[in-house]
């Protein structure tokens, strides 16, 4: 999610096709969901540039692939600060992992 304030956009990824916008809001619902997702420790990135980038989206629209990097990034942190990771990080089990 990213907000300016008094909008806020919210992402879905699926883990195989690219984020989606899942919603745009506005004013106080803006406001309200901020400070409810900051007190359940939810990630709110505070981007204007990614945000304008986003408003122009319609809800259910893929992001376009000139923002896949910096969603990318995104995704990939909050990813690691709620301790996942993805699947082909692990070393297979049995397999030849490298030592530095």
């Amino acid at each position: 999610m990213t907000m300016e304030n008094d909008k806020a956009v919210g992402l879905s990824y699926d883990g195989q096709s690219p984020p989606k916008l899942d919603f745009k809001l506005s004013g106080d619902e803006a406001r309200q969901l901020v400070a409810d997702a900051r007190d359940k420790g939810l990630l709110v990135h505070e981007d204007q540039a990614l945000l304008h980038s986003l408003l122009r989206l319609e809800q259910g629209e893929e992001i376009p692939a000139e923002l896949y990097q910096i969603v990318a990034e995104l995704i990939a942190y909050a990813w690691l600060l709620m301790g996942k990771e993805p699947d082909y990080w692990r070393t297979p089990q049995g397999g030849i992992s490298a030592k530095a």
